[in-house]
């Protein structure tokens, strides 16, 4: 190379490396791999409702005074007059299990255990095919609710018939039972049932009448929503921790029912002195049985006039009912009651907390540690308020039948009694969606706070038992699409229709193995799950999602959706099983509905839907074991095996008779493509990249479609829907290289030249299926690092480092960005022209283009040793220009443009020190020390300077996809600096000493608008002129400051009698001036700029009395003698040694 003299070996590299990704699949997920959407197992999960200690005795229900016209009264007896006694409890397994707590005469009397309700109930009962954790079976606790319609209930002084009530008989017993009601109510956890998706009421509940076939029944009432906590209504809350823990009657008052406190409750707690319980734990009335007798004196004396003697004596005893006894005792024992005799009085709440001194057994008999009160949620509040749904339910023999009634299965068992007898017994379920309400009561339109829930019986002439095996409220995954889908009028939002009615449920293996007309088995080709934690092996349930329609019209169709976010491009069929039947007492044919899957980003303008007729299975009962009865529950006719092409297919040919000449049809129709006989349905611009909803639907053809088979009337049936799942992976691998060439010019410089690229699929094997690439990506790097300055003679000593760069990276997409369910390879064949193919591309090419060039720190270096202001080492040059251009699906052009160049002057040096009396010899008396020591520098040590320019400039462009021939205006973003600073450090003498230092910011002001000569040639020239004219005038200055410093020491020392003294001075000054914002010239605004400055003035002298003692013999042998090592140097010993 001419010039270029050099005796370092050049040399060249290579690196380069190449892998590819072969992916698959466990085989435990089928040969073609399953990746599941949904099983549907959490489809519906239960809120237990079923533990009798949350429940308390209800308030009168309000606002149906036909029924309730007491509810209307406040603070008066006769509101409570129709109360009837009402239990609810667990039994305790010792009365079953002859142990040693058993009593005598039940263990010996099997006939009292005998009886279906009493005895235990077990899982496998109910649920045959549930498996039990340990391999043992598993007995469930069943919640007991008797109601005795005949008799008092608490706080019922019912006497002679009035306008309220029927009166009581001389046997004490409540006349008319059938007027007559029992309730208890609880706390809601879960109160927002919109937000948690909260849609039945479930229950399995044994039959009543199993023992009493002729029983008339009655009605079973449940609300839902604010219910009143005043039980005892009189708009005073009563809680007994408030009462008064002394026979000292303080802090009360009195309603028509009692006593009631007239303190806060500060805890939830009795008062700890045990003896105040007796005091305290008295019921809802405040008031002891002996208090009651004289508060209540009028009542006992009403009921002595009507009752026999014995009654009345019964009565007196506790003239409120409201006595707990607990369900063991000697005197229970003593008398042989069974067992349900002995829960009669379980839920009292005078004395149901007793401590362990006030009972006389050996074993706890409380019902509860806790003080009763009228404040079942526990916020220290009394709610009167009574809003709520109702629901009925007839408990009626004759009611009580699948199909019907909201009983939706039932189960037949023989069961083994205690004293060998064999009977048989039916459970049912019973599923209540709380939207299909029986009447709405109050000011309540939703259902977002529902905070209570009360359950009463009402229209019973007998005793009756209800067993519930499990109670729950029902928060299901799917939620109900409710907007019409009607064909030809989808896209108007109005409710569904009122005369048809749409149910999501849930059935599965454990609970509904028995279920009619068909009963529950596995789809074909699935097994149920084994427990991988459980030792026994233990297998759980398998579920599937119900969804019910009845009475559903010609042409609508009911859905139930999810909300999701997938990409599902990786995968070829989205799979599911579906079965269908009749619903009992319907007429449904084959293929008179239909199902269908929607997918899309929303639920209505942009998606993809798949629709099947549907064939339905015959009732029967199938063995769940037999694949060939399975497959006729779960028809292969029936499974949605969808190939996700179809979609893109459907897509494709609307897009492409869009284009026809006089075609009307636009991208928010739906369009229907047909494939196989299935209906493939699409609306705007779903793509499979952005899967946000899930529907799944039930559809009743509209008449049109096939005028000849379809009858045009209104449909009813049942369709399970389980294992939707996607299916057969895209298992294309990827590859991946990159590639490294360096070159070594001897020690002129290098040049790098790096290459990367990957295709689509490739991705560690670590990533799942969607985490691996998906694009094309080719990346090349050129750069360089030269110091040019070898081209100069090596005496010129001349300094250039330049480093030079280039990199272009292009990122090709798998898919069309712009339709991302499409494939670019597709998109581009399916182009008209060339034209459209390049602007295409242009579209969807990620492309970024890098360009640097950069000289760093260039000068000439110094020649000999000595320093020199105009020598032009002092000088250094740098200046470097970065470019980043990019354009994408999004962005046309996002240029990026970066300039900095900076001159700076650094001149240091060791300028001598000039004494001029150094050598006079008549100062050489201390007396004139101070003129002999003056001395100064003729020169500063030190002068910088530094001028930057430092330019940013940013174009962003962006694309309108939605509307190409709308052009968006790009924005702009510049600025332009000019930065100058000074320092000069001068020590005038040895003694004082100078600094200044001085900052400039100077902005160099741009006109609006894009810098480009080409593509701008008119505002180019303006911004030239602007430019120029502001760098001439050293731009508009923004903000400057300086620093000044000068330090003297003043020479005080220097005088014979203040040697021992030293002095210095400071004074620094420093100035701040701040542009203020400039506003345009229209708005006439002025606020100045902004001037700071500080001086600082200091003077500081120091005495050092250790150089004055010095001055003084004497003195400075005391010094000498008091320092701390005086001593030893005293004590110090010599002696002569001799060394030969």
């Amino acid at each position: 190379v001419p010039l270029l003299h050099t005796r370092t070996p050049s040399s060249i590299s290579f690196f380069g490396e190449f892998a590819q990704l072969v992916p698959g699949h466990s085989r435990a997920i089928s040969s073609a791999g399953n990746s599941y959407i949904d099983d549907f197992e959490s489809s519906e999960i239960p809120l237990d409702l079923k533990s009798f200690n949350a429940w308390t005795i209800s308030s009168v229900p309000q606002g149906q005074e036909q029924i309730f016209p007491e509810g209307r009264l406040n603070n008066n007896l006769a509101s409570g007059f129709n109360r009837a006694k009402l239990a609810w409890y667990v039994i305790d397994p010792l009365f079953l299990r002859n142990g040693s707590s058993t009593p005598d005469h039940i263990k010996r009397n099997p006939d009292l255990q005998s009886s279906h309700f009493v005895r235990e109930i077990f899982e496998n009962e109910i649920f045959p095919y549930r498996e039990s954790p340990s391999g043992i079976p598993t007995n469930i606790t069943v919640l007991n609710v008797a109601y005795y319609p005949g008799e008092r209930g608490p706080y019922n002084y019912d006497t002679y018939p009035g306008p309220y009530s029927a009166g009581i008989s001389s046997k004490g017993t409540l006349n008319d039972p059938k007027s007559r009601w029992g309730g208890m109510m609880r706390e809601v956890l879960t109160s927002d049932f919109e937000a948690a998706n909260i849609q039945y009421v479930k229950f399995w509940l044994m039959d009543p009448f199993v023992e009493n076939p002729g029983h008339e029944g009655g009605d079973l009432f449940i609300n839902l929503g604010n219910i009143s906590e005043d039980i005892l209504r009189d708009s005073r809350k009563s809680f007994e921790n408030g009462l008064p823990s002394s026979p000292v009657v303080s802090n009360v008052d009195t309603t028509a029912w009692g006593r009631v406190p007239t303190v806060q409750a500060v805890v939830h707690a009795f008062d700890n002195d045990p003896e105040s319980r007796r005091y305290q734990d008295v019921g809802l009335d405040g008031l002891s049985n002996a208090d009651e007798k004289s508060f209540f004196s009028d009542y006992l004396e009403k009921v002595m006039e009507i009752t026999e003697p014995e009654v009345y004596s019964d009565i007196e005893k506790d003239p409120s009912n409201d006595d707990f006894k607990y369900y063991r005792g000697s005197e229970y024992d003593f008398r042989q009651l069974g067992i349900l005799e002995r829960y009669k009085k379980y839920n009292g709440m005078e004395g149901n907390s007793p401590t362990s001194e006030m009972s006389q057994e050996s074993y706890p008999t409380s019902g509860s540690t806790l003080p009763d009160m009228e404040d079942i949620n526990r916020d220290n509040t009394l709610s009167e308020t009574e809003s709520y749904y109702q629901y009925r339910v007839s408990m009626r023999p004759e009611d009580i039948k699948v199909g019907s009634n909201y009983v939706v299965d039932e189960i037949e068992y023989e069961a083994t009694m205690a004293n060998g007898t064999k009977s048989r017994v039916k459970w049912y379920q019973f599923k209540i969606p709380i939207t299909d309400y029986s009447k709405i009561i109050g000011p309540i339109n939703d259902f977002k706070s529902i905070r209570f829930i009360r359950m009463y019986m009402r229209g019973f002439s007998e005793p009756v038992i209800l067993r519930f095996a499990e109670l729950d409220l029902v928060r299901a995954e799917w939620r109900k699409y409710n907007i019409s889908f009607m064909e030809g009028g989808e896209r108007i939002t109005v409710p569904e229709a009122s005369d048809g009615t749409f149910e999501i449920s849930s059935v599965n293996i454990e609970e509904n193995s028995g279920k009619e007309p068909v009963n529950y088995v596995l789809p074909p080709g699935f097994t149920r799950i084994t427990d991988p934690t459980n030792p026994q092996l233990r297998q759980l349930n398998e579920q599937s999602m119900v969804l019910r329609v009845q009475n559903l019209e010609d042409g609508d169709a009911r859905a139930a959706f999810r909300n999701v976010n997938l990409d599902i491009r990786q995968y070829r069929r989205l799979r599911m099983e579906v079965h269908a039947e009749a619903m009992i007492g319907q007429l449904l044919a084959d293929d008179e509905l239909t199902a269908f899957i929607r997918i899309g980003s929303d639920y209505r303008s942009n998606f993809y839907e798949y629709e099947i007729p549907l064939k339905l299975t015959p009732p029967g009962r199938y063995d769940n074991k037999s694949d060939e009865s399975r497959a006729l529950v779960w028809p292969e006719a029936n499974s949605f095996n969808i190939d996700l092409t179809v979609f893109q297919d459907a897509k494709k040919e609307r897009n492409a008779k869009m284009l026809e000449q006089g075609s009307s049809l636009s991208v928010s129709d739906v369009y229907v493509y047909n494939y196989e006989g299935h209906r493939v349905s699409v609306s705007g611009n779903p793509n499979l990249s952005n899967v946000r909803v899930i529907m799944i639907g039930v559809r009743n053809p509209i008449r049109t479609r096939n005028p000849n088979r379809d009858d045009g009337n209104p449909k009813s049936g049942e369709i399970w829907v389980n294992e939707l799942r996607l299916s057969d992976f895209i298992e294309e691998g990827g590859w991946a290289a990159n590639a490294h060439l360096q070159a070594r010019l001897a020690d002129l410089g290098t040049v790098d030249m790096v290459g990367q690229t990957s295709t689509p699929g490739w991705g560690s094997i670590e990533k799942k299926v969607n985490e691996r690439s998906r694009e094309t990506i080719m990346k090349y790097d050129l750069s360089s690092t030269l110091e040019l300055g070898k081209f100069f003679p090596e005496k010129a000593g001349v300094r250039l480092p330049v480093y030079v760069g280039y990199s272009e990276t292009r990122i090709k997409p798998l898919y069309n960005p712009l339709d991302p369910d499409v494939f670019l390879d597709d998109a581009l064949k399916n182009a008209g022209d060339s034209f459209a193919r390049d602007s295409i591309r242009a579209l969807t090419e990620d492309f970024a283009q890098r360009k640097t060039i950069a000289v760093s720190n260039a000068g000439v270096a110094r020649r000999g040793e000595k320093s020199h202001v105009w020598d032009l080492a002092n000088l250094s040059v740098n200046y470097s220009y970065n470019e980043v251009y990019r354009r994408n699906t999004k962005t046309e052009i996002d240029l990026e443009k970066n300039y900095r160049g900076g001159l700076n002057y650094n001149y240091e040096a060791q300028p001598a020190n000039v004494v001029p009396f150094k050598n006079v010899k008549l100062l050489n008396s201390p007396v004139f020390r101070l003129i002999k020591d003056f001395n100064f520098y003729y020169f500063p040590r030190s002068i910088a300077f530094r001028t930057d320019l430092n330019r940013y400039y940013n174009e962003v462009k962006s694309r309108n996809i939605n509307n190409p021939y709308l052009r968006i205006t790009p924005t702009f973003r510049k600025d332009f600096e000019w930065t100058r600073m000074f320092d000069l450090k001068y020590d005038i003498s040895r003694q004082l000493k100078f600094d200044f230092t001085s900052n400039n910011i100077a902005r160099i002001d741009e006109p609006a608008g894009g810098v480009d000569r080409r593509r701008y040639s008119t505002e180019y020239n303006l911004w030239r002129d602007s430019v120029m004219t502001n760098l001439r005038n050293f731009g508009r200055t923004t903000n400057y400051n300086h620093y000044l410093n000068l330090t003297y020491t003043i020479p005080v020392n220097k005088l014979p009698l203040l040697s021992w003294v030293n002095a210095n001075a400071r004074y620094g000054s420093d100035y701040t001036w701040l542009a203020g914002p400039v506003y345009p010239d229209s708005m006439n605004i002025n606020i100045g700029n902004t001037i700071k400055n500080h001086n600082d003035l200091s003077l500081t002298a120091m005495a050092s009395f250790t150089t004055l003692y010095n001055k003084s013999r004497f003195l400075r042998q005391i010094e000498g003698n008091t320092r701390p090592d005086a001593a030893q140097r005293m004590k110090r010993e010599y002696r002569t040694v001799t060394f030969s």
